[in-house]
């Protein structure tokens, strides 16, 4: 039973760090200036993944285990950078929506 629990519950801590660019020029970008951005990070998350076996298929031998995976994210506050937190405010733009503005400009 300890590989069953291992693989439906890993012991390994996977951690994820992400990056943000955030737009320090949101008012001028909006009336047509270039943007200027400054890279926040990295806020890290760790990741759990959680399996929940539905079933089995095949014949008995050769049978796959069929399963839904569940993976959740919490905040890592020890492992981010000291004067970022889980509440800071960053302005993005959109990059799909500006690209298909500009595509149409030139």
């Amino acid at each position: 039973h300890v590989t069953y629990n291992q693989w439906v519950d890993p012991p390994v801590s996977l951690y994820k760090d992400i990056y943000f660019f955030n737009l320090t020029n949101p008012e001028d970008f909006a009336a047509g200036a270039k943007p200027n951005f400054t890279q926040i990070g990295p806020y890290c998350y760790r990741e759990y993944r959680l399996k929940h076996p539905i079933g089995l298929t095949g014949n008995p031998g050769d049978s796959e285990v069929l399963y839904n995976q569940q993976k959740l994210f919490y905040f890592d506050s020890d492992r981010t950078s000291k004067h970022l937190s889980e509440s800071d405010l960053i302005t993005t733009i959109n990059f799909p929506l500006v690209v298909r503005m500009l595509s149409h400009i030139y």
